[in-house]
């Protein structure tokens, strides 16, 4: 009788140590998804980071495009003043 008391007892314990176990695995895991989610927001920030500088590209694009096309009006009004002197 004593023999079974102190196996229940061990086994009671066993379980709690599992018990334990599981709670420590679960506590990792969400541990885990918390790092997984910081990485997903760092690399959507990357993300975002990445479409803001492709933004930049384009407008420094369009800066260009205008600059020749100044240049382009500059060039054609100095041929048209060019040509007059001489009509």
């Amino acid at each position: 009788m004593e023999i079974c008391i102190a196996l229940a007892f061990l086994n009671s314990t066993n379980t709690e140590n599992d018990s334990a176990s599981i709670k420590n695995g679960l506590a990792s895991t969400e541990n885990d998804s918390a790092g997984i989610k910081k990485g997903l927001t760092s690399t959507e920030n990357n993300q975002a980071s990445i479409k803001n500088s492709s933004s930049s590209t384009k407008n420094e694009l369009s800066s260009i495009e205008n600059e020749l096309a100044s240049v382009g009006n500059g060039l054609a009004s100095m041929i048209i003043h060019f040509l007059s002197m001489f009509l």
